[in-house]
């Protein structure tokens, strides 16, 4: 199965944010962890691969995202880091041959070459698994890692944070405990992974407790929620998450950005606000709303290397 994510853009510093983007077309190749158990081999997958390159010629796609490269695991969240159960037996293979499979992709007569990346859950134990992230090979070959940290708990409690994602670590023994994005980076500090080819997600959607779906800021600015049911991130809430980012000299990646306000609903100086206030904080800009206003950036992933 594929799925586009759809118009990712990389920059290679912060400083080609403000003069150049570098359009970038990746689509996700998703299998269940069973299935990448059967389709590869010691030799990776060659049929495979010349499909995907094939594919990727004819429709402009710049590079391909790994996902599901671990066995699920089900806890009382679904990436908490307390004891979880896992659902999948974890098969070694999947590690050892998505390397040679990568190498295939790599090879693939693309103009730029194919940009590979590998989407990653954040529990602790899978990340810190070598059965599971082999991060001494995949470092080599890989372009970058997504780390999902766009929904790191599954309920939304507006009395404790106003989304699914805080940034500040907590007592993991506190009842009110979070699992955050500072916790996901100090478990990525202690494996093997090539920091500086790290990609945190950043949700910019509110969440209803009561829907099923997705909720838009628009919802939230035409004043169709109750604050008792809703979590909903600050303009400030952006800014420290493109900050906390950038200080890990990491990329990002927001994720569902036409959840955001693009018709200026909320009646700021600029639409897609909560977009813009994330990359203020990534590029260490100091918040000002014409400095802010006058970023034009419609695109979704930046990537940081120093």
């Amino acid at each position: 199965m594929y799925y586009f994510d759809d118009s990712l853009d990389t920059f290679r510093s912060t400083s080609q944010i403000s003069d150049r983007l570098t359009k970038t077309r990746l689509l996700s190749r998703v299998y269940s962890y069973t299935e990448w158990i059967k389709i590869l081999g010691p030799d990776g997958n060659d049929n495979e691969t010349k499909v995907l390159c094939e594919f990727a010629k004819k429709h402009y796609v710049r590079g391909y995202i790994l996902d599901t490269l671990s066995p699920d695991m089900v806890g009382p969240t679904v990436r908490f880091t307390r004891p979880v159960r896992i659902s999948t037996p974890i098969n070694d293979s999947v590690a050892k041959n998505i390397v040679p499979c990568t190498k295939q992709l790599k090879l693939c007569e693309c103009n730029p070459k194919l940009i590979i990346g590998i989407s990653m859950y954040t529990l602790s134990g899978a990340m810190k698994d070598q059965t599971i992230y082999n991060f001494e090979e995949l470092n080599d070959v890989v372009d970058f890692y997504e780390i999902k940290t766009n929904q790191l708990n599954t309920i939304c409690n507006p009395n404790l944070y106003n989304g699914l994602t805080p940034i500040t670590k907590t007592d993991t023994k506190d009842p009110n405990y979070l699992y955050s994005m500072e916790e996901v980076a100090s478990h990525l500090i202690e494996t093997k992974i090539c920091r500086t080819k790290i990609i945190y997600d950043i949700d910019i959607y509110p969440i209803n407790i009561k829907s099923k779906t997705y909720s838009s800021y628009s919802q939230v600015c035409k004043g169709k929620f109750k604050n008792s049911s809703w979590c909903v991130q600050t303009s400030k809430d952006f800014y420290n998450k493109g900050k906390f980012a950038h200080d890990q000299k990491s990329g990002i990646n927001v994720v569902i950005l036409d959840l955001d306000d693009i018709n200026n609903d909320c009646e700021c100086n600029t639409t897609f606000n909560g977009f813009k206030n994330i990359i203020a904080g990534f590029t260490a800009m100091v918040v000002n709303m014409h400095q802010v206003q006058s970023l034009t950036f419609n695109h979704i992933t930046i990537q940081l290397n120093n």
